[in-house]
């Protein structure tokens, strides 16, 4: 008997030490789950932050792209006209167009804003108009594939500024020099 009670005890010590060492386990295991899930957390917000910044960088690169064609396009177009891209991070718009006879009379200047985005933003004419007064130009032009609803046609007049998809800068291009002259 005495020694069954011994026996009890020591598997009754056992087991709370048993007992003991799993809870301790599963604590650690528990604070080991809780970290991993930190980890992958901070991991899915910062390749989440990676992916934002890659897709702003190739918005930005794109718009440099479309303001280089437009720029190219210009200058094959009217070798006699002066050029001038806005240099990035310089206030006003994209492109100044000075516009010369034959004989190298100056008309005028266009300038040209070009925007490669997804929406129209109402701003955009008002921002090209405080462009227009600063740099004494005659006519403003946004170039953009997305039109203010107002404009159902693929160029028209918005707001005192002249707004055309990229197929119809040719003509638009043309008409306005033209009435400069």
């Amino acid at each position: 008997s005495f020694e069954l009670d011994k026996q009890r005890q020591l598997d009754e010590e056992r087991n709370k030490i048993r007992q003991q060492t799993l809870q301790e386990a599963r604590a650690n295991y528990h604070l080991k789950d809780m970290e991993k899930d930190k980890i992958i957390g901070d991991l899915k917000r910062s390749l989440e932050d990676a992916q934002q910044k890659a897709s702003q960088g190739s918005q930005q690169l794109q718009g440099e792209v479309s303001e280089l064609d437009l720029e190219e396009y210009l200058k094959i177009a009217f070798p006699q006209d002066e050029i001038n891209p806005v240099g990035k991070g310089v206030r006003g718009a994209d492109i100044s167009q000075v516009v010369r006879t034959s004989l190298g009379t100056i008309c005028g200047v266009i300038l040209w804003e070009s925007k490669r985005t997804k929406a129209w933003v109402d701003d955009w004419a008002n921002k090209l108009k405080d462009d227009l007064r600063a740099s004494k130009a005659n006519i403003p032009v946004i170039v953009t594939s997305v039109l203010p609803k107002a404009i159902k046609t693929g160029f028209g007049f918005y707001e005192g500024v002249w707004v055309t998809e990229p197929s119809f800068i040719q003509p638009l291009s043309e008409i306005l020099r033209k009435n400069l002259i």
